[in-house]
């Protein structure tokens, strides 16, 4: 759990951040991580205290329920958002990516349509 919600994110954020020294990108990575985690903890914090006021729960074990119901209902939407494309597209991606010599093929392929496009396009002197 800690690499998929803390390691993870704050590695792609390293890859993805411009600055130049390993120092400043792991800092900048690691604050980007924190205010979208402090974000995540105030919104549902604020739902959690909305739902326990409103519908007057008192006890733990209530509070354990709307967590499971609030974690089923999230994978349910997610289930229905890649239901029709993701479920199906996403491991053939990777599996394509994951094979080097088709991945090397494709590149060769699209790297001689871009020079035909390209040469196309020159004007002759």
């Amino acid at each position: 759990q800690a690499l998929s919600w803390v390691v993870l994110p704050i590695i792609k954020s390293y890859l993805e951040l411009g600055h130049f020294s390993t120092t400043q990108r792991l800092c900048a990575a690691v604050s980007q991580n924190v205010k979208l985690y402090i974000a995540m903890v105030l919104v549902s914090g604020t739902l959690l205290v909305a739902v326990l006021i409103r519908e007057g729960i008192g006890s733990f074990g209530d509070i354990v329920k709307i967590g499971k119901a609030a974690s089923n209902a999230a994978g349910l939407f997610l289930l229905m958002g890649l239901l029709g494309y993701g479920l199906v597209e996403l491991p053939r991606r990777f599996f394509f990516w994951a094979n080097l010599e088709k991945y090397k093929i494709w590149h060769e392929y699209a790297a001689a349509n871009l020079w035909e496009a390209s040469d196309s396009t020159q004007i002759d002197r």
